[in-house]
């Protein structure tokens, strides 16, 4: 992962990802504007604690030293750990991460916030 030109798996990825949450805001577009506009908000805020709360459970599993952004997770409040921990449910992430990774890179958080919104939308969206 010290490569950090994006891969096959990864522009896949995000043509999925990105083709996925077009279909769904379009299916939330069909209900009110300003539902799909929150569900958007919403999304975007669940990730992205999604996120924080990978970097305060597991630690870096890169090179600290040479990493682009420098791991944030020891200055991460308790208040906000336990904030993004009520809004995700992390424990597949948090398993599968660890057992594979030891730990979180850059390139995981990204994953894990991108598939937490895509989630949430899809939650939103057939509800």
């Amino acid at each position: 992962m010290k490569d950090s030109r994006i891969g096959t798996y990864g522009a896949t990825a995000l043509v999925l990802v990105l083709g996925l949450r077009v279909a769904l805001v379009s299916t939330l577009l069909q209900g009110s504007a300003v539902r799909a506009s929150l569900a958007l908000i919403g999304a975007n805020v669940v990730g992205r604690g999604c996120a924080v709360a990978v970097m305060a459970l597991l630690p870096y599993a890169g090179d600290a030293e040479h990493a682009k952004a420098k791991p944030l997770a020891t200055a991460v409040p308790r208040v906000s750990v336990v904030a993004a921990m009520a809004l995700t449910a992390l424990a597949v992430a948090r398993q599968w991460l660890g057992q594979r990774l030891g730990g979180y890179t850059g390139d995981t958080l990204g994953a894990a916030e991108q598939l937490t919104e895509v989630a949430v939308l899809l939650v939103l969206a057939v509800s």
